[in-house]
């Protein structure tokens, strides 16, 4: 663990606050749940393309509607997010912290398992997808240090003022 402490930023994008910097991660994050949300809706109902199979399109659509389903919920999880970061709570950002890691990873996992599958159609456009997903997946896992880095400054400041609160009534 003591290697993900230092892992941790100091500052968000070295010049805000951990808790500004949390804030507008899980906006940021509200607005991507949206997006998808949107899109697989749009896939879930186009049903355009006349080369595929019955079962092509029914497992499309049933991929669509699980996605629609886990996006509306990671949506849910950065609104509380936001409140957790008003109202310094900890267990709600280490919460975040551990349910958005497994959402990264089961996307990285997802990832990983497509490109072995269309490795035979090496072009210069699947290196530029590449390269964008492997930018991407960086700047979340950076997000992700971010809300852990927040949490052990509420966590610390957590456990100072209730040492201080005992100290008071003693």
């Amino acid at each position: 663990m003591k290697w993900l402490n230092r892992m941790a930023p100091k500052k968000f994008l070295w010049k805000f606050s951990l808790e500004l910097g949390s804030k507008y991660i899980a906006i940021f994050m509200c607005c991507v749940s949206v997006i998808c949300v949107l899109v697989f809706i749009g896939e879930a109902f186009y049903r355009e393309c006349k080369n595929c199979s019955q079962r092509l399109l029914h497992d499309v659509y049933g991929f669509s509607i699980n996605i629609i389903i886990y996006c509306i919920c990671m949506f849910f999880v950065n609104l509380w997010m936001i409140w957790g970061v008003a109202h310094k709570k900890p267990a709600v950002v280490l919460t975040w912290v551990v349910v958005t890691t497994m959402w990264w990873l089961q996307g990285f996992c997802l990832i990983f398992i497509l490109l072995l599958l269309d490795i035979v159609d090496i072009s210069i456009a699947w290196i530029v997808v590449l390269c964008i997903t492997i930018v991407a997946f960086v700047i979340f896992g950076y997000c992700i240090l971010v809300g852990y880095a927040y949490w052990l400054q509420i966590k610390g400041r957590s456990r100072a003022d209730i040492s201080a609160d005992q100290q008071q009534i003693n």
